[in-house]
């Protein structure tokens, strides 16, 4: 794990009481660009569980820009038409037992997560990063035609 984020002492203490010490090595909290890398090693990311709060920060969208399956809270948005977040392939999960659940169900089918990051490449190549080109071009233009009458 990173150690990176605000709940570093709070992630710590619950893996103490979890009894999962054994099974986690932190990484000491480094640049963005060092963390790139270390996402690249990963089979599942788990980004922010915050009650009440759309939970994709930054380490999230590069999980998914690197093809990896994210988990984290994102308060309905996927179920949301409105949401750029709506049906992304985001794995939705809020407490521990969530999670625990998303790494059980890892262990039984690896494959299907595989599937997932792969899916999340795609979605964050279609609409974060060629669907918000194609969203500031249509601004740009519509401003240049609004330009252009006066």
């Amino acid at each position: 794990m990173l150690e990176y984020g605000p709940d570093v002492a709070l992630t710590k203490l619950l893996i103490d009481e979890l009894d999962i010490s054994a099974y986690v090595a932190w990484l000491p909290k480094m640049n963005r660009k060092k963390i790139m890398p270390c996402l690249r090693q990963a089979n599942i990311v788990v980004d922010q569980l915050r009650e009440n709060i759309c939970g994709v920060g930054g380490v999230g969208y590069e999980a998914l820009s690197c093809g990896l399956p994210l988990v984290t809270y994102t308060n309905q948005a996927l179920l949301d038409r409105k949401s750029y977040l709506y049906n992304a392939p985001i794995i939705d999960a809020l407490t521990a037992s969530d999670v625990c659940n998303v790494f059980l169900d890892y262990e039984c089918d690896a494959n299907k997560y595989k599937v997932i990051g792969d899916e999340s490449k795609v979605w964050f190549n279609n609409t974060l990063v060629a669907g918000l080109a194609k969203k500031y071009i249509e601004i740009l233009q519509e401003n240049l035609k609004l330009t252009c009458r006066y």
